[in-house]
């Protein structure tokens, strides 16, 4: 799954790297969190947005619910209420970050989460749904199974793709997208297990 992620590029690289008419100004972060505001990408455009969906049916902003529509499975956002409008709508958006963490699936008390990057890629992006309730905008971040690299550790982890990946994730009508979630966008992980005190100090 996707619970915290990390970002530590600045605002005028990912811009480039991911071909944006313009950037949002933020903190690099070494724990984002969900319900925090963070950059999010639609198209060419950059913008601020929180993490953990407010669907289209909220009456008003609810917190709790946001937080608990942190992640959304890939396979099922077509047909699931919640997401299958915006999936059609192709409220598609990218998430962009340096990597994430993740907590083994078995639970030991104590152990630190790994940290988990893509060697070789300076920015990564996690397929997102995106929805605008009157001013806030709010993303879901989509998950799949996970690689052969991170199943030992969690069955399920974000879907990713490469910064250069950006606009054909856009671009492609929904058949194709649900196929570009399916694949191995990218082609190696590495995971490596952090200090305790790491999201503290983060």
């Amino acid at each position: 799954m996707c619970g915290r992620y990390f970002l530590k590029l600045p605002p005028e690289l990912l811009q480039q790297m991911f071909g944006c008419e313009n950037f949002v100004s933020y903190t690099e972060s070494g724990n984002i969190t969900p319900l925090q505001s963070c950059p999010l990408i639609v198209r060419r455009r950059m913008g601020e947005a929180r993490w953990g969906l407010l669907p289209d049916y909220a009456m008003e902003d609810d917190r709790t619910l946001c937080a608990k529509l942190k992640n959304a499975r890939s396979e099922t956002i077509s047909n699931k209420p919640t997401f299958a409008n915006l999936w059609r709508r192709g409220r598609r958006a990218l998430v962009p970050a340096s990597g994430f963490y993740e907590w083994p699936e078995v639970k030991v008390k104590g152990q630190p989460p790994y940290i988990v990057t893509a060697p070789g890629q300076d920015a990564i992006a996690f397929a997102a749904l995106w929805s605008k309730h009157k001013d806030l905008v709010t993303f879901t971040v989509l998950t799949k199974a996970a690689s052969p690299e991170l199943a030992k550790i969690h069955s399920r982890m974000p879907v990713a793709f490469r910064a250069d990946q950006a606009q054909a994730w856009f671009d492609a009508p929904a058949a194709q997208a649900q196929t570009m979630m399916e694949r191995d966008s990218i082609s190696e992980w590495q995971a490596s297990l952090s200090e305790p005190s790491l999201l503290d100090a983060a």
